[in-house]
Parts: structure tokens; sequence; C-alpha cells
């Protein structure tokens, strides 16, 4: 060729050799080996330094891939049928295959430039790869929870039509996704009404209040009809929204609720039947008393007032004076926290040694509290009795609970410890609310007056979390300046 008239001052072949060198994909030519029809390996005729550093081989210039990876071809065949059929046909293709011997993932383009020859151009694609499989895990976990939460779990549209729905909110709402889906809150099928049975407008649901204020709801208490049973059902709504990066308004907003219609009907059954024992008393002139845990308010009875010489009536009347009067030395002061675990020991440990529960103690030294001994004693009485229960839950013949004493930052700090059912993770910042329990005989007292005794009465803290099996119980209690 004429020199003058050449386009490329620098040889084609030179030019391609320095790409080859450099180009940041993996490039491997090789001929394919067969018999017969069927190809059996390849050998590697030239690959370039991207190659090797994706593969951490050297030296594989003129080596079988049978020797340079040892059971690839055996543990994924593919990788020969789709050579060979490059190879063979001359049509290119393009695929993704992980190399499971070396733990790598490549986005392979393949094409034949000659007979029983195929050039392999290697992208790595292990990060995106592993990302992949982790959003698909992530997405996994996520349909797991979203299906078997206990609460119902409703997700809504920036227009507040009902986009999903989990099966336990098809359960509380008596309706299927099919029937949900394009509803909205201020659909007057929901029937919505406060507890005082007054409407309750669409545009006051928690939904509806996230959607427009682009910030969380708090929990509200609302009835909605319920088809299936042709009533009123009871539900705890709270709801969060949802935003894309860069938007100020929310594209989605979720609703979670809880059914609290059986824990209003039983409080309703029980200031029924408070109210009853109240006339009983009165009509039989016999003495009572008797609080709200919730809200402190206490009754007491004329005759209660006539026994301990009460003015009538009594107004200021209180359940610290009713100790007052009638234990008086029943007050706040120093006392052994090792000698308050030791009785309360001794009135559970017959139904323990029963239910083949062993308890344990450490106790290495003594800690003196200030506070009320007794109550102390009821809240340890208390945590025990739920620790055995959780064991028995368990479905397992034998069980340990670990009482563990010692001190820190000024505080006796008592650790009760079961190894039993633990606690569900999405309860746990409920245990300690008034008339909540996750057992279905359990009256949701224990635990609540727990807190009231250590927190209200005691200046201490009461904490729950689950551990690898089990759940345990902290309390804080301030140690005496008397040491």
């Amino acid at each position: 060729m004429n020199a003058e008239l050449d386009p490329f001052p620098v040889p084609v072949e030179a030019e391609y050799q320095r790409l080859f060198a450099t180009m940041l994909n993996g490039i491997a030519h090789c001929r394919i080996l067969w018999d017969g029809d069927r190809p059996v390996d390849w050998i590697y005729l030239r690959v370039n330094r991207a190659f090797e550093q994706q593969t951490g081989f050297r030296g594989l210039i003129g080596r079988r891939v049978s020797e340079a990876v040892p059971g690839l071809l055996e543990q994924d065949p593919e990788w020969l049928q789709i050579y060979g059929r490059v190879a063979r046909t001359g049509v290119p293709e393009r695929f993704e295959r992980e190399v499971a011997a070396l733990g790598i993932w490549f986005d392979i383009a393949v094409y034949s430039p000659g007979p029983d020859e195929f050039v392999a151009i290697c992208e790595l694609v292990t990060e995106r790869k592993r990302g992949e499989a982790a959003l698909l895990e992530s997405e996994r976990k996520y349909r797991t929870l979203f299906e078997t939460a206990p609460r119902g779990i409703v997700y809504h549209d920036a227009d507040g039509r009902i986009l999903s729905a989990n099966p336990a909110a098809e359960r509380i709402l008596g309706l299927s996704i099919d029937q949900m889906q394009g509803r909205s809150p201020v659909d007057p099928r929901w029937r919505a009404v406060h507890e005082d049975g007054s409407p309750f407008p669409g545009a006051g649901h928690p939904a509806s209040t996230a959607l427009a204020s682009g910030q969380p709801s708090g929990e509200v208490v609302m009835g909605v009809f319920h088809p299936g049973e042709d009533a009123t059902h009871w539900i705890r709504v709270s709801a969060v929204p949802l935003f894309r990066a860069g938007e100020a308004r929310p594209f989605q907003v979720y609703a979670t609720f809880d059914d609290i219609t059986e824990s209003r009907r039983a409080q309703a059954e029980l200031v029924a039947g408070q109210e009853r024992l109240r006339l009983a008393l009165e009509l039989s002139h016999t003495g009572g008393w008797e609080q709200d845990l919730v809200d402190g308010k206490g009754f007491h009875t004329a005759e209660h007032d006539r026994i301990f010489g009460y003015p009538a009536p009594h107004p200021d009347w209180s359940y610290e004076r009713f100790l007052g009067h009638v234990h008086p030395e029943d007050r706040e002061r120093v006392f052994s926290a090792l000698e308050q675990i030791h009785r309360a020991i001794a009135l559970v440990e017959a139904g323990f040694e029963a239910g083949q529960v062993a308890l344990r103690v450490a106790a290495p030294v003594d800690c003196r509290l200030h506070g009320f001994p007794n109550e102390f004693s009821q809240v340890l009485l208390n945590l025990l009795a739920n620790a055995r229960q959780a064991i028995q839950e368990a479905g397992r013949e034998t069980g340990t609970v670990t009482l563990e004493l010692g001190s820190a930052g000024g505080f006796g700090r008592i650790l009760v410890r079961d190894d039993g059912t633990g606690i569900p993770e999405d309860l746990l910042e409920r245990i300690f609310e008034p008339y909540f329990s996750t057992r279905e005989a359990g009256t949701g007292i224990g635990l609540y007056l727990s807190r009231q005794i250590i927190q209200t009465s005691m200046g201490g803290r009461i904490l729950a979390r689950n551990l690898a099996r089990g759940a345990e119980f902290e309390l804080l209690v301030p140690l005496s300046a008397e040491g």
C-alpha cells in the first residue's frame, strides 16, 4: 500500500495489540476442543492483562481450562455448550454467569473470529450480583414480615386509595385485598366512628393526616364496620408517610393497626362488674374500696369511711392514705434487696419445683435499697410468675430462671432471666401498658403495676429485652445513701 495514501500511520495489527492489552474488560481468545461433535474443553490462545487480574490466573496461554480451573466444566457444563455453539455457528451471544470455583460473576459477550475459535469479552459484575442478591433477600424478608405480621398493614397511594394489605389486615377488617383496593379513608362503607359513637371523618384518619402533613400520625382509636360479623370492630391505628428522594410530598403512606375489640369488650364488662359490685356493697352495708390503676381514681363505700373513722364524705381519699391508716409502718425505708429476693423465692419455689423449673440466684453482695420493700417483693413475684409461664409456653420439660443482684451507677440492679419463648419484638414496647397482655388469659395488669411501683413509687426503672433464648427484665432501684 502507498504510505502516502495510508490513513493509519500505525499498522492496524499494532493498534489492535495495544487496544487488546489496555482494555479494562477482560478478553480471552480460545480454541474449542471437540470429541466428534461434542465440545469437551478449550485452550487459551491469548488473554489480556485485565482478564488475568479478573481471574487471578497467570500463564494461561496454551493451557486447557480444565487444567487452569479444575472442576469448572463438571460443575457447570453450560460454559462449553455456549462457547461451542458460538464457535460452530458464528452467532454471537451474551450472558451472565458465575465461576463458582472463584466466587466471581461475569457479564460476557462472546463471538467467533474463525473456525472452532471464540473470543470472550468479560466484565466483572460480582458486586452488582451480590447487591442484587442482597436486595432479593431483603425483599424476601420484608415480604415474610409483611405476610406474617400480627398487626394489620395497609399501603395507600398519594390520593389515599388502598394499594395493598397484609393477611392480618384482611382478617381484622373482614375484607379481602380485592375488596379493599381502591378504597380511601373517606369511603362511607367504613362506617367509621369515634369512641363516643360520633362519626369519624375520613380526613381525620391517620393515613389522611400523614399524607396531608408529611409527618407520622400517632395512634388513634376508631371503630370500623366488619361486614363478616355485621358489627363494629375497634382498631388502634397509626400511619407513616413515604417519600421519594428529592420530593417534598409523600407518594405513599402505610397504616398499621391492632384489633382491640376484645380488650374493649373485656374492659366494658369489667366496668359493668365493678358497678354491680359497688351497688352490692352499698346495699349490703359492707366496707370496701377500689382504685383505677390507669387514672389513679379511687372509690370507697360509706361503710368503709365509717369503719375507719373518716368524715363523710371524704373527697381526698387515696390509696396512700389508706396504706398510711392501715399500715403506718409500711412507708419508704431502707431495706435489703437480697432479703426480698429470698422472700419472693420462698413464696414461689414450690410451684417452680412442681413445674420442673430451676431457680438460681447470683448475689455476690447484698444491696441496700431505698423504697417500699413489700411492693418491691410484689414486682419480683410478678416477674418470676411471668418467667415460669414463658418456659411452660415454650413446651420444654425443664427450664431455668436466674436472678442476679448487683449495683451500678447509684442503683441496685436486679436481673430476672428465663429461657422461655421470649417476647414478640413488635410487642416489646407495649408490654407495660395497662390491660395489654401477650397471653390470651392475661389481665395486662402485672407488668403495668410493676412499672408503676419501680418507676413512680421508687424512682427507678424497669426494662425488658429479648435474649438469644428467652427474655430478661432489668430492675434499677436507687441505692440507699446510708449504705
